[in-house]
Parts: C-alpha cells; structure tokens; sequence
C-alpha cells in the first residue's frame, strides 16, 4: 500500500491524494476481511456489528465509505457482501443518531 506504483492497480479513485488512496486500499482490506471472517464463521453477527460500530467512527474509514457506497448499495441482499454492506449502513446510522455514544471498548 506504501508503493504508489503498486497503489495504482486499484485505481477506483484516480484523483485521491496519495495518503487518501492508501487509506482507502487500507479500508477496503478491513471491510473485506471482516466479510472473509464472518463468512467463514469466525465472527458473529453480533461481533461484526460492534467492530463496524467501531470502526465508522473513522473521518478516514466514512470518506472511503462515500466513495464506495454506491457501488456497494447494489449489491444484492441476499449475498454475503451485500448483508455486510447493509451491517455497516446500520451502523453508520446509529452513530449519526441524535445522542449516539461511540462503542465502549
């Protein structure tokens, strides 16, 4: 991820700055192990909705979120990805929520 030659293979966003894409790449790998992590079975739904709580705390994680949403808004529900997709959406509206407190560790 700290090679920009290698960032490039995942040119989604083109005009992000060189931290921002890294980030993102960072982002996209966290999101897509916790999908590898639960569809394996090693994280409950309960799990996973307390790591995303978490984890939409980040200014870095939300812009990547952004970004991503609409290709990820399409998928369907009832795939893997798209259950998680829907997990993260959840919880991203619960921690906008007037009075909203983040996760206690």
């Amino acid at each position: 991820m700290a090679d920009p030659v290698l960032a490039e293979v995942w040119n989604d966003y083109p005009s992000e700055s060189p931290q921002n894409l890294r980030q993102n790449l960072f982002a996209n790998l966290t999101f897509s192990h916790y999908l590898l992590v639960h569809k394996w079975g090693g994280i409950t739904e309960a799990e996973l909705i307390a790591r995303a709580s978490t984890l939409v705390q980040s200014p870095s994680f939300l812009r990547y979120w952004e970004a991503s949403r609409s290709a990820k808004e399409v998928l369907p529900p009832d795939t893997d990805e798209g259950r998680l997709f829907r997990i993260f959406e959840r919880a991203i509206e619960d921690a906008q929520r007037p009075g909203a407190h983040p996760p206690s560790t």
